[in-house]
């Protein structure tokens, strides 16, 4: 019996940490999602597959005179913060801005064109 509720309790804690792993960029990819539908907003994907199964993807997101945009990405990554392993932020215009995001899983490169109000996100999903 003791056996069991063991059992059960490293499956609870092995089924959460990957639950919690899965949502750690829920935030960015959402917003990610969202520019793939948006017309002023260039997206690139690009999957490698020589390391087997799904292997890397790697996506570029490019826009320019989007300020409300780019406010929206410096949100959402300071949302999904908390579940990072690696943060560079950078002083942009007096301000200091998100540049370089390590998840367990993705990372996130940021360079934000302040005169423009633009930005290239790459995100690089292992």
């Amino acid at each position: 019996m003791k056996t069991r509720h063991l059992f059960l309790a490293i499956l609870l804690l092995f089924a959460g940490s990957m639950f919690t792993e899965m949502q750690a960029q829920s935030n960015i990819k959402a917003l990610m999602k969202k520019c793939e539908t948006m017309d002023n907003v260039d997206v690139t994907r690009i999957q490698n597959r020589t390391t087997g199964g799904k292997g890397t993807i790697i996506t570029n997101i490019k826009f320019t005179n989007n300020r409300e945009l780019l406010n929206e990405f410096i949100e959402a990554l300071k949302k999904d913060d908390t579940e990072a392993t690696y943060i560079t932020e950078s002083k942009v215009n007096g301000k200091m801005i998100p540049t370089f995001y390590r998840f367990k899983n993705a990372t996130y490169f940021i360079k934000i064109d302040e005169s423009e109000n633009g930005a290239s996100i790459s995100l690089n999903e292992n």
